[in-house]
């Protein structure tokens, strides 16, 4: 809850000096400073009404969970697709989705190739919450030619990339 309330202000200027402090980091490392980096703000936060803030609405979004427990399944499930199409995901919950990506591709992509013989190459890419939403690219690529040359290589010799 503090993250989404208060990543701009309190938490991304001290992500963004431990990440050019370490200089490259791979998305799952950023995560994971920006996990720390959240943890450690939290924890050292001394303005009384951030933390009253935070608790008050973490207090709140516990007890609407009991709500929807106590009602029917129906209207639970109905409450709860009202809630997910309002929130947006946290800049934590998309840089982790991000970094699950490429392995997820990977296992779907190793399973159609061995079905269906053929290679795949998934290019993607969409705003980087780490790099002030700059659109960032990546790809997936698994199988090979006939001639065991795999797409990126193709791409590559061909000066595309």
């Amino acid at each position: 809850m503090y993250s989404q309330l208060y990543y701009k202000t309190n938490i991304h200027p001290t992500v963004k000096a431990a990440v050019s402090e370490r200089g490259s980091t791979t998305r799952g490392e950023r995560l994971t400073i920006i996990r720390e980096v959240t943890h450690q703000c939290w924890e050292r936060e001394a303005n009384e009404t951030i933390i009253a803030d935070v608790k008050a609405r973490m207090k709140a979004k516990k007890k609407s969970r009991k709500a929807n427990a106590d009602a029917d399944d129906e209207d639970a499930e109905a409450l709860e697709d009202e809630d997910e199409e309002k929130q947006s995901p946290t800049t934590e919950d998309m840089l982790e989705a991000q970094e699950n990506l490429p392995a997820i591709f990977n296992i779907i992509l190793t399973y159609l190739e061995h079905q269906t013989g053929f290679s795949f190459l998934v290019l993607m890419g969409g705003p980087d919450p780490l790099n002030n939403n700059k659109i960032s690219v990546a790809s997936v690529d698994v199988g090979t030619t006939h001639i065991t040359v795999t797409y990126l290589r193709i791409i590559r010799v061909n000066g595309h990339a």
